[in-house]
């Protein structure tokens, strides 16, 4: 298969999985809606985007992946000044609503000075930054404003995601994925957020935290150091739902979690598949890994009551 031909995310899709699963584990409900409402905000805004970027031709791309180089130079992509600071301020909004006490530093984050326009046509510092992925420059805002470090890059890396997801169309199913065996973006060049099994074919396909860009990888290879040990990669999960799993790798210590859609019969979103297996996280954390994909774009949470020690799946599954 040389084509992934992804089909775009719509949020009618999320909100129906969502819905599906809020059904069938209630407590996931309040988590989901807070997520639903950001994720609309990211699909009122897309169709308005224009990031004024023009692919490069199908032989220079496939130089590039042949190479080992992501296509998209993000600090080319345009960014809208005052659109970013509307989806940043109804990103903020949301999660005030959620959270009346993080009203004043998300306040404080909405008037900073660098997300000024100084000079017409000029990119602000706040956004060069974003788009240069200055994790130091942000790091060191959150402290100065009081904002968690988690949550801030959270809202503004789902901020500026429509912007780098509809740059990132112009490059998807124009090469050969089975020449890209990277664990980063083929586009942009950011991390995946997890993974899932394709229903038809069972093909492993890891998706971008920030662009949402698809990308086939093995399935028995950690994406973080490349180990294809099976005594030390392998995956575990919950003999009630054996659609959910959670590779992990003794030899970095990292984790990926794992959907299966010949499980569930059914292919999936893969931002709410993300939610519907939190609890998922919490075991592979109290048994020592760490996220082998994701940065620090998740809100920060109380473990779920159903997480239990009794409920964390004891058998290891070798793959």
């Amino acid at each position: 298969m040389d084509k992934l031909n992804q089909k775009p995310w719509t949020i009618k899709g999320i909100r129906d999985e969502m819905a599906r699963y809020k059904s069938e584990k209630p407590e996931l409900a309040e988590i989901m809606d807070l997520y639903e409402k950001i994720y609309a905000i990211e699909a009122e805004y897309l169709p308005k985007i224009d990031p004024k970027i023009e692919a490069d031709d199908t032989e220079e791309i496939n130089r590039k992946i042949v190479e080992g180089k992501n296509l998209l130079d993000t600090q080319k992509i345009y960014v809208d000044p005052a659109m970013f600071r509307e989806i940043l301020a109804k990103m903020a909004d949301v999660l005030a609503q959620a959270s009346p006490d993080l009203k004043e530093p998300l306040k404080k984050l909405i008037k900073y000075p660098d997300l000024k326009e100084d000079t017409p046509g000029q990119t602000p510092i706040f956004i060069d930054a974003l788009l240069k992925f200055n994790t130091q420059y942000f790091t060191k805002i959150a402290g100065l404003i009081e904002l968690n470090n988690d949550l801030m890059f959270f809202l503004i890396y789902h901020a500026v995601g429509p912007f780098i997801e509809k740059a990132s169309y112009e490059y998807r199913d124009m090469f050969n994925y089975q020449h890209w065996q990277k664990t980063i973006c083929p586009v942009c060049g950011r991390k995946p957020s997890m993974s899932i099994l394709r229903q038809e074919n069972g093909l492993h396909v890891l998706q971008c935290q920030v662009c949402r860009t698809q990308w086939s990888y093995p399935r028995v290879k950690c994406i973080v150091c490349e180990n294809t040990n099976n005594e030390t990669y392998k995956y575990f999960y919950d003999e009630a739902d054996e659609a959910h799993r959670v590779y992990v790798c003794d030899k970095c210590k990292k984790y990926l979690k794992t959907t299966d859609c010949r499980k569930l019969e059914r292919n999936v979103d893969i931002e709410v598949e993300d939610l519907a297996t939190l609890v998922l996280d919490y075991v592979a954390k109290e048994r020592g890994y760490e996220p082998g994909g994701r940065i620090t774009f998740a809100l920060s949470l109380d473990a779920p009551e159903d997480a239990g020690e009794s409920e964390a799946p004891e058998t290891i599954v070798v793959d």
